[in-house]
């Protein structure tokens, strides 16, 4: 950014309120205080302005999310109406998150409280007040849909480092944990709470989140739910794992050797690279892997046991996207994977990262 947007106070808002205000930038502009809320937008730069060409003011073309800016619209409506149609638990925690006397860390951010408000919304206001608001379904590909994968509805609450997710989270699980238990029969929501996460360091981070440290919880000491409702709180499950264990086992494995001769699981042709006298030759060869079936009990059902409704989180979801491979860039037969081979490493590397392979078959095998 150039000289020409610095501004003399950069703080123009506090975190425990909407908004009131922000900065307009526009190139070959100074900046320019505007009256409101920053509409939620996205800058897109074409590839051949990456290249450090481009002026170095130009933030791109901008392109509203109205998806977004209608969300909010429809929720500060809801909101100053009462929430109309939410169930009593919920609107009890609704009042106990706003309440006027909380202080200190266990003052909830505005962006937490949206974040939150904004999932509730979308799962009990009636549809009157959510016509309009269209959230896609994600779609499996036509490859899966043969496999029987199907469809399902993710929402995503997009939060700044240090605005704390793991406080929303632990919201949304006490929301839909305690509504489940003082409702039987309310199926929108679960006393079952999955939450994956992507490395191991943000699994022990996520620990806090388990109801049955009592006092040392995030409930308690964040004091999301009151002290007469954790009772309620220990009957739900909560249970973290890393999305890395989504990807399907190797049977019959001992070390880096697969048991080739054990004809069970689901087949996959792997391309392996030897050396014979001296010269490189390279070898398919069948691997059998762990069904969608046997993966959902290895992660889930030894835990939560029969489970059929659950509320899964997806931690720090930019680990988690899908990518559209490039034809010079994908192998020919993508089921042949080169051990010794760079390129085709380095796609199926990017494939592991992108998370949603084993994502969309987790949840759509479990549900």
């Amino acid at each position: 950014m150039s000289e020409l947007h610095e501004v003399a106070q950069p703080i123009i808002n506090i975190p425990y309120k909407e908004p009131e205000c922000y900065y307009e930038i526009k190139p070959g502009e100074p900046a320019k205080l505007i009256a409101g809320r920053r509409p939620a937008m996205y800058y897109y730069r074409p590839p051949e302005r990456q290249t450090g060409k481009a002026p170095s003011d130009d933030p791109g073309t901008a392109f509203k999310l109205e998806l977004v800016n209608g969300i909010r619209n429809r929720l500060s409506e809801w909101r100053k109406a009462g929430y109309p149609n939410v169930s009593r638990t919920t609107e009890e925690l609704l009042k106990y998150w706003r309440r006027p006397e909380r202080s200190g860390v266990r003052k909830l951010f505005f962006c937490q409280l949206e974040a939150a408000e904004t999932i509730i919304l979308l799962t009990e206001a009636r549809q009157d007040v959510l016509q309009g608001l269209d959230i896609p379904i994600d779609e499996p590909g036509e490859d899966a849909k043969e496999k029987g994968y199907t469809a399902f509805r993710r929402y995503a609450c997009k939060m700044a480092t240090g605005t704390g997710k793991t406080t929303v989270m632990g919201m949304l699980a006490a929301w839909s944990i305690l509504n489940k238990i003082n409702d039987r029969q309310d199926a929108r929501f679960s006393d079952v709470v999955l939450v994956i996460c992507p490395n191991i360091t943000i699994k022990d981070r996520l620990a806090e989140l388990e109801p049955n440290l009592g006092e040392q919880s995030l409930y308690r000491i964040r004091d999301i739910v009151p002290s007469y409702w954790m009772k309620e709180m220990r009957e739900g499950k909560v249970f973290i794992t890393n999305w890395h264990v989504l990807e399907p086992k190797e049977l019959n494995s001992v070390g880096d050797t697969s048991a080739r001769v054990v004809r069970r699981g689901n087949p996959r042709n792997i391309l392996t690279a030897k050396v014979v006298d001296g010269k490189k030759v390279k070898t398919v060869e069948t691997h059998y892997y762990e069904s969608d079936t046997a993966l959902i009990y290895r992660v889930l059902r030894r835990q939560l046991g029969n489970k059929q409704n659950m509320l899964v989180f997806n931690d720090e979801a930019h680990h988690a996207y899908r990518i559209k491979p490039d034809e010079d860039e994908k192998p020919k037969q993508l089921e042949l994977i080169d051990n010794n081979n760079d390129e085709l490493q380095d796609y199926e590397q990017k494939r592991l990262r992108s998370g949603l392979t084993g994502w969309t078959r987790f949840i759509s095998t479990a549900a």
